[in-house]
């Protein structure tokens, strides 16, 4: 039990690691690609780089993380974030393989980490406890990250926050290695029509497919407001960055209390009620962005980050307990596909938006969507419900 403890705990601390330097590009990802040059439009295709890459090796990351090796794909996935902060303090040229690189990272980091997480989880004999930690830790790295950005940026210019992109996570990249690899075999043959079949033949399962749905209606906005939020605030406060920087932190400081109990009442009450519960504050608190003075950038991102701190780790439950071991990396890589899509869909539309109308539009779209998958995901959960009385 000992060293099933001491894994998860450098699994978390790795976690925690490549989420705090992915969100570090959060709030200055507009500004910056505005600074070298870069429309509205083309920042919000840049910005696509990353779920794209990210979704097309989704797939074939699963598939390696149920047949080959789930410390590998962890200690890749760490690898190409360091490479992905070199790439963004280059020419306008090489920027963009910043994101592509991100991409990479998360595809390959996702599944391994978390397969191997609900795992080790399920042998404790408490993976709402775990989910719970892992949740909180991704937190953590989000709320730190932006406000690292945030003081970098101020204080040594756009380019400070990419380096320590690059440094952050090599640390644990030895640490990673000297996890005991748990699924280790020689590499499979790969087939992508075979491997992107079983795939999604896994998603199929209705928990996991109205989950992914839902979610990334939610992110499809939530993406829209990362990249343009900043902008839209320094067109109507003049402070954009420092007031985006603001608004990520206190929703990332919110979602903490909600993280770690999120993975227990999932266990307790069913991740189904929890899941709703989550997507009706975040819809609460998207509605209330476009307002005037503090409401926008303090108590909208209560209530979002309370949601956020529910839903993941009642998702990662759920999934958990629909799927066995040998599904796990196929289940989660397709599970928390919805971060892929919606970086995919809503940088471009919140670019077009903005083109169109101003960054209001861009913001708007979070509440509407955010309408959309509370609604998707009550029709699910009603039949679930029915099913269960008749």
């Amino acid at each position: 039990m000992h060293k099933t403890s001491k894994q998860l705990a450098i699994i978390h601390s790795a976690t925690f690691t490549i989420f705090f330097a992915m969100s570090i590009v959060v709030p200055i990802l507009g500004p910056y690609l505005s600074s070298l040059g870069f429309s509205d439009t083309e920042i919000g295709i840049i910005a696509m780089f990353m779920p794209l890459t990210s979704i097309v090796l989704r797939p074939l990351a699963g598939f390696l993380a149920d047949t080959w090796s789930r410390k590998y794909l962890v200690v890749l996935g760490l690898l190409a974030t360091t490479l992905s902060g070199l790439f963004y303090i280059g020419s306008n040229l090489i920027v963009s393989f910043g994101r592509v690189f991100q991409g990479i990272g998360l595809a390959l980091f996702v599944p391994g980490s978390t397969a191997l997480t609900s795992y080790l989880a399920k042998k404790t004999v408490r993976l709402g406890f775990h989910m719970g930690i892992r949740s909180l830790l991704n937190g953590l790295g989000f709320t730190l990250g932006p406000l690292a950005s945030a003081y970098l940026t101020v204080n040594y210019g756009f380019h400070a926050p990419f380096i320590a992109l690059a440094i952050v996570p090599l640390p644990f990249v030895y640490l990673s290695i000297h996890i005991d690899e748990l699924t280790h075999r020689v590499l499979p043959e790969i087939d992508y029509v075979k491997i992107l079949k079983w795939w999604l033949s896994v998603g199929r399962k209705p928990f996991i497919l109205w989950t992914t749905i839902s979610m990334t209606l939610m992110t499809v906005g939530y993406t829209s407001i990362q990249t343009f939020l900043s902008l839209y605030y320094q067109a109507t406060y003049g402070k954009g960055v420092v007031l985006a920087g603001t608004f990520f932190t206190i929703l990332g400081l919110s979602s903490i209390p909600t993280r770690a109990a999120g993975g227990i009442l999932s266990e307790k009450r069913g991740p189904y009620k929890i899941v709703e519960s989550a997507l009706i504050l975040i819809l609460v608190g998207s509605t209330t962005i476009l307002v005037k003075g503090f409401i926008s950038f303090i108590i909208s991102p209560i209530f979002i980050g309370l949601g956020l701190g529910l839903l993941i780790p009642s998702m990662l439950v759920g999934v958990s307990q629909v799927t066995d071991n040998k599904e796990y990396g196929s289940a989660f890589s397709f599970s928390t596909t919805y971060w892929d899509t919606g970086g995919l869909i809503g940088p471009l539309l919140g670019g077009i938006l903005s083109s169109l109308s101003g960054y209001w539009l861009a913001i708007l779209l979070y509440p509407l969507l955010n309408s959309m998958a509370v609604a998707a995901f009550t029709i699910y959960y009603i039949s679930v419900r029915n099913n269960q009385v008749s």
